[in-house]
């Protein structure tokens, strides 16, 4: 089973506003959720959709969320839940043709003299931003649909958003945490479906663990 939650997040709870001030934050509280729940067997990707002054918290998981756990007054209206993705996810064709969305943290490791990878660093450059998604897509069993009006050449909106930051406690010390958001929209061709179901399921890119890999689709 795979579970979609939507909550629409009050601004008026301090623990919302606090919560989205601080990604570790954001991401303790989600996973409180899922609390009995073993992770080995329960994937939970989440992303912030919504605007600045009206967010929601999009959750995909393996269980539903245990939402009564929340204070009072987190959300607004009601949680809306489907638990069919999983059958969803099992009718895309090869060669289908989707709509989609994504809030990925866009970024590439720094090679070293001692090694090929290092200090991870954003891609703030429009066509880099693009190049990544277009890798991803190869990884992942989709290509971007191509747009010959478009100056990259894809049928997709590229939204350089702010960046976010957490502070999450390792041992006695902080790390600081910082990523870069990225939100795609645009329309893409299935390749490979073993391949794309998985991202579905798995998520995309790095930074998983803090809203970021989620991709949404609806038929195009």
């Amino acid at each position: 089973m795979t579970v979609l939650s939507v909550m629409q997040l009050n601004l008026r709870a301090h623990e919302v506003r606090s919560d989205l001030t601080d990604s570790q934050r954001l991401h303790v509280r989600i996973m409180r959720m899922f609390a009995r729940v073993d992770r080995t067997y329960n994937r939970v990707l989440y992303r912030l959709d919504g605007s600045d002054n009206d967010p929601m918290l999009l959750i995909q998981s393996e269980v539903r969320p245990d939402v009564q756990i929340l204070p009072v007054g987190y959300i607004r209206g009601v949680v809306r839940m489907r638990d069919d993705l999983a059958d969803a996810f099992a009718q895309i064709q090869h060669m289908q043709r989707l709509r989609f969305r994504i809030r990925a943290n866009v970024t590439k490791k720094l090679a070293t003299k001692q090694t090929s990878t290092g200090k991870r660093v954003a891609l703030t450059d429009a066509m880099e931003q693009m190049e990544w998604l277009v890798r991803k897509g190869e990884q992942a069993g989709f290509e971007l649909m191509r747009d010959p009006f478009a100056v990259d050449g894809y049928a997709v909106t590229v939204v350089d958003e702010r960046q976010e930051h957490g502070q999450r406690r390792n041992g006695n010390s902080i790390d600081k945490l910082t990523h870069a958001a990225v939100r795609y929209d645009g329309v893409l061709t299935v390749t490979d479906t073993i391949k794309f179901q998985d991202a579905l399921r798995n998520g995309i890119g790095p930074a998983k663990a803090y809203g970021f890999g989620l991709m949404s689709v609806t038929p195009a």
